[in-house]
């Protein structure tokens, strides 16, 4: 958020406006040791990692909604096998096509429409990453690598979701050799899927 994190904000709402009992959880592309404590102890009640995963998402939510219309009924009604034979014959290479159906519960259509619509801002990311870090914008660099890496990680682009945590752990610690590995690798991958979407977007 542009003027507070989720930790502050939820102090304010637990504080300054009373709501003891609100709901509060934590969807994050951070998995880091700590990062869970951290939250609960702002006084959050718990914590999602990105890439999501429907099943966990449905858990967690169940845990705080009481009522018939439990979110925990959705686990029940995963994707039927005869949905997803439309992926079985179809590989796109740099993506893990039947985890990211498993995880978001959708068929391969809806996957790709996911895909097409998510590769419009995806494909511009290395550029821009590329001339942040050029001007020395770490801080810029690291913004546009989280959403990187959120979206590698919900399409399932497993080499580009690597790619992107490893530049994110490079720029923290400020190891210029590894930015400029990882930034290759970023854009090499991204290449790659250009080339294997090519089909499908155009």
């Amino acid at each position: 958020m542009p003027e507070m994190d989720g930790l502050e904000a939820t102090a304010r709402i637990r504080a300054d406006l009373g709501l003891k009992n609100l709901p509060i959880i934590a969807m994050t592309a951070h998995a880091i040791h700590g990062d869970r404590e951290k939250c609960l102890a702002a006084g959050m009640n718990d914590y999602i990692s990105k890439p999501i995963d429907r099943l966990k998402l449905f858990q967690v939510l169940n845990n705080y909604i009481s009522g018939d219309g439990s979110v925990a009924a959705q686990e029940d009604s995963p994707v039927s096998r005869d949905e997803k034979t439309t992926s079985n014959a179809i590989e796109i290479q740099g993506l893990d096509v039947e985890v990211a159906m498993e995880r978001m519960g959708c068929d391969f259509e809806r996957y790709l429409e996911m895909v097409v619509d998510s590769w419009k801002d995806l494909k511009s990311m290395p550029p821009k990453l590329r001339e942040l870090i050029s001007h020395d914008d770490l801080d810029g660099a690291r913004d546009l690598n989280h959403s990187l890496k959120g979206s590698a990680g919900n399409l399932a682009a497993q080499d580009l979701y690597a790619a992107a945590v490893s530049l994110e752990q490079a720029i923290d610690a400020e190891d210029r050799g590894g930015i400029d590995t990882f930034l290759s690798q970023i854009e090499e991958r991204t290449a790659q899927l250009a080339a294997s979407l090519k089909k499908y977007v155009g």
